[in-house]
């Protein structure tokens, strides 16, 4: 029986992008903009979008410096 390990634990964002950087950023400004309107309607969600927005920033930022760099 193969035993596979629980999804939750690896990168979802390494697992779904791989290298393609398009796709991440696709997906990271998906997520943000989309807690950011959920948290507006309903403020209990306001933590996590704060939370996401700092992972989603440094992912931009480090993202675009990476492509300068190429």
């Amino acid at each position: 029986m193969d035993i596979k390990p629980w999804k939750f634990t690896d990168d979802q964002f390494d697992i779904e992008t791989g290298d393609k950087v398009k796709n991440a950023i696709l997906m990271s400004n998906f997520h943000d903009r989309n807690l950011r309107m959920l948290s507006l309607h309903n403020p209990a969600l306001l933590p996590f979008y704060i939370l996401y927005h700092f992972v989603h920033l440094a992912l931009i930022t480090g993202l675009t410096f990476t492509l300068q760099l190429l």
